[in-house]
């Protein structure tokens, strides 16, 4: 800060010019009275000014045109880049000055750009409200998250679960030495108890719920990173869907938001763009001819893993106007993005847009938070003065009352190197995805950072599956009369009607959409499943809705696949239900021995099955 005895530095400009009193007002607004601002016909002690803009400090040294915008820049909180930039950047100094003379030239119409890209007037970017809401809303999903896998756990992972974490972790000891506890950061490495699982799940309420509350923030955001983190990797396929990571990226760079550094604003904006636009990037690449006809999200309706009530309704609208949305998802996802590194005014064209994908999503899928948390990231995209604008007096003044204070230069730094890790990690984790992996020790950084969540790659829905197939578990005493096991959310009885589920993810229903797809790939935890209700396994029975042998296991266990379909209107008006569905094989065949048939079969009359377009694993 300047002391009332120092004198302040000038900037004389031109008011004549419109582009330059335009951005004179926003220099206002922004440096205060550290800087004294002089137009030029009043400047007489300056009567050899420039026409454009001059900066004079106490000193009497004078910097012309853009070196005066770059130094008067200086004087505010990260603002010294561009400074820097000026003097030591390769050709950013003759750029700036060409940029100079082109607005020096044309000042009409660069006012012109600079209202569309700022508005009639541009304010400085104050995004303490924006942290607050957002600290608030991830609070929100960390509760959602812990909570959702607080009732199932045990059955997923633990001691008598399908793939017990402690089995997991010593064969990761045994295959990779010491180096399997920075390969799988987790906190069960200490005790893999279903005692400790619980607990780990309730700590991580705990910390949620801090956070909402503004509780010790940083310490709850701490908590609530390393808790999830260690059950990512204890839940081993059951928490390996791509919104698991992004909390994990979120929730790590939520840990800088604190010291009030504009860096890890612009990183965040950065993890959306990377997201929204590879999400689009790999529809393409994929070659699925449902993106390039335009028919991918009628597919897309009826074979989700778990539709809404309104998915049903949403796949009876005319062809037409399913393809214009398809249309619509592939622009919103390549071209809106980069709209995302823009100025304000498209910034929140972008939010618009990105809030009518998400929230079509949301309302015919359940996909967990992970259109919660993209919704979430999208308040970045705005500024406090949008936020005091669009919400209710009374809850802005809330905000304002708890939103973090700016903190020492400390915290801004480590948000800097924050930036460049996940700069350095996010460019090398594209070479390797590319097949061009970077060389060592490099790699091994790319590792560890995608093992902690801290960079990771993104790109939903790739393939949408043409036709849905369902495996419905079945159990018998004489392999004749078949009783079928029933799960919560996932399709089985035909008429049983669609349901909402978000923010929850019942993991074992979705696997076994994904064990049709890829039955190789999902061998392992099917057949787990099966042996543990072979066992009659309290924990694993608890995650199905419906179990036919309460008293005893069955003799005989099979696997039957059924090709499901939406039921037309004039079905669901006669019969009541929203699914017709044929019997087509078995994906297991029945078994009354412990460990037998515990291969999914993908030969003969299930061709269709290798035939099929395939969606990605999560």
């Amino acid at each position: 800060m300047r002391s009332d005895t120092e004198p302040a530095p000038i900037l004389v400009y031109d008011a004549t010019h419109p582009f330059w009193a335009y951005w004179v007002r926003y220099w206002q607004r922004l440096t205060g009275d550290a800087v004294r601002y002089e137009a030029y016909e009043p400047a007489l002690s300056h009567p050899e000014a420039p026409p454009a803009i001059c900066w004079v400090d106490p000193a009497g040294a004078r910097l012309e045109g853009a070196a005066a915008a770059c130094r008067l820049l200086a004087g505010v909180p990260e603002g010294g880049l561009w400074w820097w930039l000026y003097l030591h950047g390769p050709g950013f100094a003759p750029l700036a000055r060409l940029i100079c003379r082109i607005t020096d030239r044309h000042g009409r119409g660069a006012l012109a750009l600079a209202r569309f890209l700022w508005g009639e007037e541009r304010h400085p970017d104050r995004c303490a409200l924006v942290t607050r809401l957002f600290l608030a809303l991830l609070a929100l999903i960390y509760l959602a998250a812990f909570a959702s896998l607080a009732v199932q756990i045990t059955g997923l992972v633990g001691t008598e679960g399908i793939l017990p974490v402690s089995d997991s972790l010593a064969r990761a000891l045994a295959q990779q030495g010491e180096s399997a506890y920075l390969e799988t950061p987790t906190l069960f490495w200490l005790d893999a108890s279903d005692s400790a699982l619980r607990l780990a799940c309730g700590l991580g309420m705990a910390a949620a719920s801090a956070l909402l509350l503004n509780v010790r923030p940083f310490v709850a955001l701490l908590l609530c990173y390393v808790l999830y983190l260690s059950l990512v990797h204890a839940g081993q396929r059951f928490l390996a869907f791509q919104w698991d990571w992004l909390l994990l990226e979120s929730g790590f760079l939520a840990l800088f938001l604190g010291g009030g550094s504009h860096i890890v604003i612009w990183l965040y904006r950065w993890l959306l763009f990377r997201f929204m636009f590879m999400g689009g990037v790999v529809k393409l690449a994929s070659g699925d001819p449902g993106w390039r006809d335009l028919s991918a999200l009628k597919s897309h309706l009826e074979s989700q893993p778990l539709p809404s009530p309104v998915a049903w309704y949403a796949y009876q609208l005319p062809d037409w106007i399913l393809q214009l949305a398809t249309a619509s998802v592939l622009v919103i996802e390549l071209g809106v993005p980069f709209s995302v590194l823009l100025p304000r005014r498209p910034r929140r064209w972008a939010a618009c847009c990105f809030l009518l994908l998400q929230g079509t999503i949301l309302l015919t899928g359940n996909f967990a938070f992970f259109n919660l948390l993209t919704l979430a990231l999208c308040v970045f995209l705005l500024d406090d003065r949008d936020l005091a604008r669009w919400l209710p007096a009374e809850f802005v003044r809330r905000l304002r009352e708890t939103a973090p204070r700016p903190g020492p230069a400390a915290r801004r730094w480590a948000g800097a190197m924050a930036v460049l890790v996940l700069t350095v990690c996010g460019g090398l984790l594209w070479l390797t995805n590319a097949r061009q992996p970077p060389p060592q020790p490099l790699l091994g950084l790319v590792r560890i950072a995608a093992s902690f969540g801290l960079v990771n790659g993104y790109g939903p829905f790739a393939v949408v599956s043409k036709e849905r197939n369902e495996i419905v578990l079945e159990g018998s005493e004489d392999r004749i009369h078949w009783l079928e096991y029933g799960f919560p959310y996932k399709p089985g009885d035909p008429a049983r009607p669609l349901g909402w589920n978000v923010p929850h993810q019942p993991r074992l229903d979705w696997l076994m959409w994904f064990a049709v797809l890829d039955p190789a790939r999902e061998r392992e935890w099917f057949c787990a499943m099966l042996s543990r209700l072979r066992g009659h396994s309290e924990p694993v029975l608890n995650l199905l809705a419906d179990n036919p042998f309460p008293a005893r296991p069955p003799r005989f266990l099979r696997a039957s696949l059924y090709r499901y379909r939406y039921s037309s209107p004039a079905e669901r008006v006669r019969e009541g239900a929203v699914w017709q569905r044929l019997r087509v094989g078995d994906y297991l065949a029945g078994s009354g021995q412990p460990g037998s048939d515990c291969c999914p079969m993908t030969g003969g009359e299930f061709k269709w099955m290798l035939q099929s377009i395939r969606e990605p694993g999560p």
